[in-house]
This record gives structure tokens, sequence and C-alpha cells, in this order.
């Protein structure tokens, strides 16, 4: 007969691997909780608690990688007989004179606010990240203070901390002043830094903070590289190097950001090779075909060509409004077919093209994709608050990788210091730092691969992350932040900064009538599914000088998302878009449908989609076609449409009709303007 404990233990070890093989990630997890030693056992013996540590494991996958976060407890598992010894906790009587938390920045409990003449701003803690708390004391400090961590209405402490004194206070970067020398201080784990959370440092009444806690925000950035005009592995950049910031960029990437974590991944479309491009009427000139960079008429014609692509692809993704940023880092021949350096970049509305390099370039162009000006320009427009796009007035960052407080003065280990004062705002005899967004790239220490941000701009990053939380008076809470899709519950969701939790996002096809064609505002239905991407561009200017200005691309096969559409050949269809009347009765109120895509596949079935795109005007679904579509000077002339079509079966045929008001039907014999055969 087994013995009855033998069972028991038994069973507990089971169910303990069981868990352990259901919760073991399919993606490397690397979290920033360091183990220092100052996690003690809580107050109450019915909790276990155990000290978190930085894992970073082996066999990185070089696709997909999440920095940040809270990580899992890699202690072993206890045997039931054994009871967690506890330790006195030292809460000290001392009255708080101050108390501040880092995470990107030293900020108060209540976070920090703007108020400029033609921008408000404000910034509190993310939620779910490493977190540090320094805590100024008054009078003489008995014995070794800890600190106490609540969750929302708890009664027994999640976690005491035991604090570092002043002199373990970390490091300024390259050796400089240090921040405080009054400063007590302890790192935080992630999974403690929650809305709500009450932390106590002292029994005296100014010894309880309740510091401003927001959204576990993930970033998904997307690596979608461009090699043009015949470059390739062998005569630019191999795909293997740029696909992917190596781990290190990575998390200074995340330093950067006021994110809980940072998922990078290359696109599953894994990278675009094109021949020629087609660049729209814009730089003094009509539209025009280039094969080379040579053949540019001015520089970021092909930079602003790789965005409208790049906005094609995250709307056919249905992304559009999701916490997703793709870069491309673009490489291009010359008319000598060698590789020539872009020597710039773009950004903006969570996309960015420029080099492959993962330095200044992409940081800056980062920026823009979050939605930060050049903050020089934003200074003297009353819209950035330190003067000349500086960091004079900024509070201090912080690298949690380098454990080191960031000064606001360029460190003289700094690329700019040495002629530093022939350029920078001085402030005391010292060179001010740049924003990274207004040429501060260098004014970091030259270990540190990016320049930094002053908090300003982590306000406004957070701000078009979490959105704002509008209460319309009868329970419901209406935000503009951006979507994330919530796999376990197949939901998307979105974060209410009133509740701050997060909330299903109910889709509401009447709210916008689908304007801009937005059925199911914009979102995927259908999710990792094969699709094919056609790329066309139509040159409508009958009058235009090129003739070659009108092209299908090749089409690329990847795992990408579907978004519903509408068939022009099943009246049912037809009947939610008629304009003022049907479900979506602004479906075509942006410029017209005019055009159908059609693919045949290999078993002569087709794929049919009319799209809500047009000539015509503003507003005008039913008007005449607008003079600027036939004006081979104006950029409209140029239609570009980027689609996802269904992926199980072989391409044989893609033909862009013309079906002017498409709203009606499609006609027996449509005309067709583009058609390629494969």
């Amino acid at each position: 007969m087994v013995d009855k404990k033998v069972i028991v233990i038994l069973t507990i070890v089971i169910v303990t691997l069981v868990v352990a093989a259901v919760v073991v990630p399919t993606s490397i997890i690397l979290t920033r909780n360091k183990d220092d030693g100052n996690e003690v056992v809580p107050t109450s013996s019915s909790e276990e608690h155990n000290s978190t540590s930085s894992s970073e494991a082996g066999n990185h996958s070089s696709s997909s990688e999440d920095v940040g976060g809270s990580s899992s407890d890699n202690t072993p598992t206890q045997t039931p007989t054994q009871t967690p010894t506890l330790k006195p906790v030292n809460i000290v009587s001392n009255q708080v004179s101050k108390i501040r938390y880092v995470q990107t920045h030293v900020i108060p409990a209540e976070g920090l606010s703007w108020t400029l003449p033609k921008r408000n701003a404000s910034l509190h803690l993310v939620g779910v990240r490493d977190t540090m708390i320094l805590v100024d004391y008054s009078g003489t400090v008995s014995g070794v203070p800890q600190i106490q961590i609540y969750a929302k209405g708890a009664s027994t402490a999640s976690v005491t901390l035991t604090l570092d004194p002043p002199n373990k206070l970390p490091p300024t970067e390259s050796n400089g002043t240090a921040y405080s020398t009054t400063s007590y201080s302890v790192k935080i784990a992630a999974k403690y830094i929650v809305p709500f959370m009450k932390v106590v440092v002292s029994t005296h009444s100014t010894g309880t903070s309740l510091p401003d806690v927001g959204q576990d925000s993930t970033m998904r950035l997307q690596i979608l590289p461009f090699y043009m005009f015949g470059a390739n592995d062998t005569n630019t950049e191999p795909y293997s190097k740029i696909k992917l910031p190596d781990l290190d960029t990575q998390k200074a990437i995340y330093q950067t950001w006021p994110i809980s974590v940072l998922s990078s991944s290359t696109h599953p479309i894994g990278k675009i090779s094109y021949p020629f491009a087609i660049i729209p009427a814009s730089d003094g000139g009509q539209a025009y075909r280039i094969t080379s960079s040579d053949q540019m008429r001015s520089g970021y014609v092909m930079m602003s060509w790789v965005l409208s692509l790049l906005s094609g692809i995250r709307s056919t993704n249905g992304e559009s409004d999701t916490n997703n940023m793709i870069y491309s880092p673009l490489l291009a021949l010359n008319d000598k077919h060698e590789y020539s350096d872009v020597g710039g970049g773009l950004g903006g509305g969570w996309r960015g093209t420029g080099d492959t390099t993962y330095r200044g370039i992409f940081i800056h162009e980062a920026g823009h994709s979050w939605g930060l000006p050049h903050s020089g320009e934003a200074y003297a427009d009353q819209k950035y608050p330190y003067v000349n796009g500086s960091l004079l007035g900024s509070q201090w960052g912080f690298d949690f990788d380098f454990n080191q407080f960031l000064d606001i003065y360029i460190p003289p280990t700094a690329e700019s210091y040495s002629g530093c004062k022939k350029y920078a705002v001085m402030n005391n005899g010292k060179c001010v730092k740049q924003d990274a967004m207004q040429g501060g790239s260098g004014d970091q220490s030259d270990y540190l691969r990016y320049a930094t941000f002053p908090d300003f701009d982590m306000a406004i990053m957070q701000e078009n992350m979490e959105g704002i939380t509008v209460d319309m008076g009868n329970g419901e809470h209406i935000s503009n932040g951006l979507l994330s899709y919530n796999a376990a519950s197949k939901y998307y969701q979105q974060w209410d900064k009133i509740e701050k939790k997060y909330m299903e996002y109910i889709i509401k096809n009447g709210s916008d009538n689908g304007l801009y064609g937005t059925i199911d505002a914009g979102l995927a239905y259908q999710l990792n599914v094969d699709v094919n991407l056609v790329v066309i561009q139509l040159n409508y200017a009958a009058n235009s000088t090129c003739t070659t200005c009108s092209s299908i691309y090749p089409p690329i096969k990847y795992k990408g998302n579907f978004r519903r559409y509408i068939d022009p050949r099943d009246p049912a269809q037809l009947a939610l878009i008629v304009p003022n009347s049907g479900e979506f009765a602004w479906f075509c109120h942006s410029s017209g449908c005019d055009f159908t895509l059609r693919v045949t596949f290999s078993d002569n079935s087709q794929f049919v989609k009319l799209l809500p795109t047009g000539v015509r005007s503003w507003w005008s679904p039913k008007g005449p076609v607008a003079i600027e579509y036939n004006d081979p000077n104006n950029s409209d002339s140029m239609l570009l449409f980027v689609e996802n079509v269904p992926g199980t079966k072989k391409i044989s045929k893609i033909e862009l009709l013309s079906t002017p008001l498409g709203f009606n039907g499609l006609p027996s014999n449509p005309q067709v303007l583009l058609s390629q055969t494969y």
C-alpha cells in the first residue's frame, strides 16, 4: 500500500510539471528585474514571495524577441511542510521630505504635467515596468529602512523591500555629478507596478505614497527591409543582419520608450524587393519611374514612397489603429549598381524608414512615428517647453541596463562634447543636451546607443499610446488610444484611463458610417492566415508624360490578416454602401468608389473587391471627376492600392478594373485598366 504522504508529494510534483509545461513561452521574454538582494519575505505567512532576477535565456530568436515586463519566479518548488521564516520589518517613523519614482525619467508620485500655449501634456508611471523609488527622510534614520508595497485594497503587503543608503545610489553616466546625496533607493520589480498601488516608506503621516500608474503597454516593432533596384544580400547588407536589431539595440530602444514590453519581430512579409519604383508628382515635375537611386529628383521621394506602402500594409492588415510600428531599412543601388546610402530617414504615423544601422536615424524617425515633432520647431510654435529643443528643464533620465542616471548636460565622453559650446544651449557654463528629436544624436555618453529624450517627449508618446478617455455620462467610456489584440480572450482591447484597466473594444459600425472604407473600425476578422500582398500604382492623368507609371508589382505571399470587404457582384453587400442611406452610408464619401480589384486563381475562381478609392471630390461620391486627378502635376493623379487577397490558391491573373460609381454594381464587361498574368 502506497503511503498517503508519497501520493501527496507526487501529486504536487506532477501538477508543478504540468503548470511549467503550460507557461513555457514560444518567444523569448527578456525582463529587466535585477536581483539586488533587497527583497524579503512578506509579513504574512499565508503568502510566499521569491526574489526576481533577470532571465535572459539562450537561443535568442532572430525573428521575434520581447524586452521588458515582469519575469517569472524561477525558484524551485518548496516542500509543503516548509514554513518561511518571517523577518522583522523596519518601517521607520521619520518624516518623509520627498518621494520620486524612476523609469525612463525621475518623476514624482503624481507624475508631471505641462500647460503650454498650444500643447498640454502629462506623464505618469507605466504599468508593469521595473521602477526605482527614491526616498528622502528628515532627521536621522535608525537602522536599515524598509518599504512595503500593497496592491489595490490589500491589507497585506505584496512585498517588503530594503532601501539602499544614499551612498549606494546608482551613479551618473560618464562618472558625472551624483543625482542625489540624500536619497535612499531600491528597485521595484515590474510585477508590483500596477494601478492603485500603495507604497509605505514610513509610519509618519507623510510616509504613504500613491503613485499614478497607467497602462501596461506593449509596442510591437516590426522590421520590413526594402531591397530596391537589384539590391540583395551580397551587394548591400545581408538580410540576416538587418531583419531585426540585435539584442543590445532592442534593450536600448526599450530604455527610451515609455512602455512595458517591446516586442520586436521581422514583419511576416520578410522583405520587399522591387526593380523599380513609381514616384508621384511632387518634387518639381510629373510622376516618373526610377530604376536606381541616382534617378531621384530629390532626396526624400523614395522614402516617402516607402511610407505610403507601409501605410497601405498596416491598413490592409487591419492595423492602422493598433499597437504596432513598422520600420523599413532602405537599401538601393545607384546607376553604377553600387549600394548608395539613403542619407537620412523619414517617419510618422507609426511607420518609418531610413538606414540599416538602427542608430541615430532610426531612433529619430521612430520618434516621429510615435508622433513627436522636431522639438526646436515645436518650441518656436509654443508646443515644446524647453528652449530651442534642448533638455534644459527636463527631469533626469535613467538607464536600467547600465544602471545609471542620465544628466541633462552633455558628458565629457560624448562625441559632441569638444565643440558643444559653439551650438548648444548653455547653463552655468555647461552644454545642455539637445533632444534626440532636434539633432541630439551624439550628445550621449560614448557607450550609449541613443541620445537622451526629455520627459516631455515621454508624455507625448505615452498619451499617443494610452489615448484620452471620455466619460459619456451613461456609464460608457470612449477612448482614442491604440488597440491591442488579446489573444487569450480573442478580442481587441483598449486602455480606459478612467478605470485604469483594459476594456474590450466593442465594434460599432454606425459610428463613422464606413468612411474611408473602414468597416468593422478597419480591424481584421481573420488573423495570421495565408494572404498575397498586391500593390498597384495607377497614373490616372491621361496627358502625363510618363507612359510607364502604371504598374502591378509582383505579389508577395505571407501570413497576414484579412479585413471584411465589399464584393460588387453581391447585391446584398452593395446595399450596405449606398451613399447616404446604406449601413455604411459614407463608405465612398472620401473620394468615391471607382475601381475594383479582380484576382483570378489557378482553379479559375475569383476574388473581387470594390475599392473605397475614387477620383471624386470630398463628400461627393456621385459628383464629377475632380480636376486634380487629371492634372499630371498633381500628386493626387497617382493612385496607390495596397491589398491583401486570399493566399490559399495560386494567382494566375491580377486586374484593376474601372468601375465608376462602383456602389451601383459591377458592369458586365468592365474596362480593364491594368492586367498581369502569372
